[in-house]
């Protein structure tokens, strides 16, 4: 049902004359792909809420209010954004909760879908434009920084939260969480987080230089986890565009220090099975780059298992979704993940 008159706004009568598809959505948020029947445009609809039940009207006004807030900042700083041609409110009537409705003109398929129908197994060199255009974008955000790396604005680099037309030009589509400052206080997610574990990874991961370009290369890695080693070159090579050699250099030296480079380096001499296991249940525990990774130092070293073909694809995007973070990952989850990753150094 839809808002307080309990009739269908223009927006939702589009819709019901229009092809409609479901694409893939995060895990809070409905994503339909419209192609509207006067006219032939393309445009995309969210329906922030619609996985987890809405939201409470005065909490959906303000969350709305934000996403506005953010898209005009990431637009100041020369962010490629879709516009949002109808940000509006539905209501149930069963219920009472809300979602946000947001509409934007199409701007092609997301960067996930390209690299695997467009570059399903092409050598690394063919795609290195398309990951160095992304890279690009993403400097923009870290261009306007706070303190050596602290970006003013928050950001999600995921492969899926940008887009490329038909002309090749690349968007960012994501504006919710609104991951702006909001009276001095980084919004990190829609919700305010009650652990400081998942305040202090929320904010490395997506207001810190090092953790959103950490996060980029995990995460293209995902698709193509054989190429892991030159996406983390190339990703590196960017960053170091960005501060000064000195800086750099002590971030680079950390992350080779990682535990994640510790077993890419044994799984790349042949180290005995045992050893790497030993490692795997060792690996967690440490700060890196003041930050307890936790469950992302897992992923990334299932990456790696991944890289030397230990995971398939399958049962890598497998472990991803048992992974996923939010708040805290219990003792016994992480010992689960843990044996998870060693069984595949079993056989």
């Amino acid at each position: 049902m839809f808002s307080q008159t309990q009739l269908p706004s223009p927006d939702s009568l589009s819709l019901l004359h229009s092809q409609t598809f479901l694409q893939r959505g995060g895990y809070n948020s409905e994503v339909l792909f419209v192609i509207q029947a006067e006219g032939g445009e393309k445009k995309i609809v969210k329906r922030i809420g619609a996985l987890r039940g809405g939201f409470p009207f005065a909490v959906a006004e303000e969350i709305i209010k934000d996403i506005i807030v953010y898209q005009g900042q990431l637009e100041l700083l020369g962010v490629p954004i879709p516009p949002i041609e109808r940000p509006h409110l539905t209501v149930e009537v069963d219920g009472g909760r809300t979602h946000i409705v947001l509409t934007s003109p199409w701007t092609g398929n997301n960067i996930e879908v390209v690299m695997k129908h467009t570059y399903p197994s092409t050598p690394a060199k063919r795609s290195e434009p398309l990951i160095r255009s992304l890279c690009q974008i993403v400097a923009l955000v870290g261009a306007d920084r706070i303190s050596d790396w602290e970006c003013r604005l928050g950001f999600d680099p995921k492969p899926s939260n940008f887009t490329r037309d038909e002309d090749g030009k690349i968007w960012y589509i994501d504006p919710y969480p609104a991951r702006f400052r909001k009276n001095g206080k980084a919004i990190i997610e829609w919700k305010e987080l009650q652990t400081e574990l998942g305040r202090s990874l929320g904010y490395f991961k997506y207001f810190d230089l090092r953790g959103i370009f950490l996060s980029l290369s995990s995460q293209l890695a995902r698709i193509r986890p054989e190429l892991k080693e030159f996406f983390d070159s190339v990703v590196l090579d960017e960053v170091s565009h960005l501060v000064p050699p000195f800086q750099f250099e002590m971030f680079r030296a950390e992350l080779e220090d990682a535990p994640w480079r510790h077993i890419r380096r044994m799984l790349d001499s042949h180290s005995p099975s045992q050893d790497i296991q030993r490692a795997i249940c060792q690996s967690l525990g440490r700060k890196l780059f003041g930050v307890d990774y936790n469950v992302y130092t897992l992923r990334e070293i299932a990456l790696e298992l991944a890289r030397t073909e230990r995971m398939s694809i399958e049962e890598l995007e497998t472990f991803f979704n048992e992974s996923h973070f939010e708040e805290e990952m219990p003792p016994e989850r992480l010992q689960y993940l843990k044996n998870v990753l060693c069984r595949y150094l079993s056989t």
